[in-house]
């Protein structure tokens, strides 16, 4: 069985750097459970970060990414970049978390009060309508769309709600901004960074088959959906070459 201890040891000291920028492998289920669990418990709540190719290249661009990476007490690796990043660089092998399912999944089995936030206001019911449907026994304590006029009301709401998970649904870096902002007054509480899992839940947005998610090309799928994406796909190239030439330098120097 995992102790408080082995977990910390696991999730939180299996820390890596790819071009920089801090990650961590992605937990097991059990693992995250207990994390939050217990960090709850120590009323020394974190956020999650969803670290992709864009975000490692961002990381050291945009002073805003990289601040929420060096505070993030979780940033696992999400996306086939990342993934491939840490396989050339460190010889890491992890698997891709759906992150949004685990924490429901978690939620619908410990009973810690959730409060959903993010999409928009046609969105959000969909949402909380799919997820009771599908968690019957998620203790669903509060929702509300990610328009915030005041970000102090918010935060009085969620504190009012009893809530210790929080869901954020506003893109990043948005989520994960907010939610170290909100951590300053809610230190007892995990924010899970969502980005665009709430369409999906509520049906608006179709997900890539299985297949296409293990074979690490749900981007190309995705960027057929909205070929907006585009703009957001140039980093990938060089990403990829970066990488590959810190691979040659590393091994260069052994």
């Amino acid at each position: 069985m995992l102790t408080e201890k082995n977990v910390r040891m696991t999730v939180m000291s299996s820390s890596y750097r790819i071009l920089g920028c801090p990650i961590v492998k992605s937990p097991s289920i059990e693992e995250l459970q207990q994390m939050i669990q217990s960090r709850i418990a120590q009323r020394k709540g974190f956020y999650t970060v969803a670290v992709n190719a864009e975000k490692i290249i961002f990381y050291n661009q945009n002073p805003q990414v990289k601040d929420v990476l060096d505070n993030s007490d979780l940033p696992y690796a999400d996306g086939s970049g990342a993934l491939l990043g840490l396989k050339m660089l460190h010889g890491i092998s992890t698997f891709k978390i759906n992150m949004p399912l685990a924490i429901l999944e978690i939620c619908n089995n410990t009973g810690l009060p959730l409060f959903m936030l993010g999409a928009g206001e046609d969105v959000i019911g969909d949402t909380v309508a799919a997820v009771k449907s599908t968690y019957r026994s998620v203790n669903l304590v509060g929702f509300s769309h990610g328009f915030i006029q005041d970000k102090q009301e918010m935060i009085n709401r969620i504190k009012s709600s009893g809530a210790k998970v929080i869901m954020i649904a506003m893109g990043s870096p948005k989520q994960e901004i907010l939610a170290r902002k909100m951590l300053e007054q809610l230190s007892d509480c995990v924010f899970i960074g969502c980005g665009g899992a709430f369409n999906i839940l509520a049906g608006k947005v179709i997900r890539a088959p299985e297949w296409i998610q293990n074979s690490h090309i749900e981007w190309l799928y995705r960027l057929i959906q909205d070929p907006r994406r585009i703009k957001r796909q140039r980093v990938l190239p060089v990403f990829f070459v970066k990488v590959l030439i810190a691979r040659l330098r590393r091994r260069d120097e052994n």
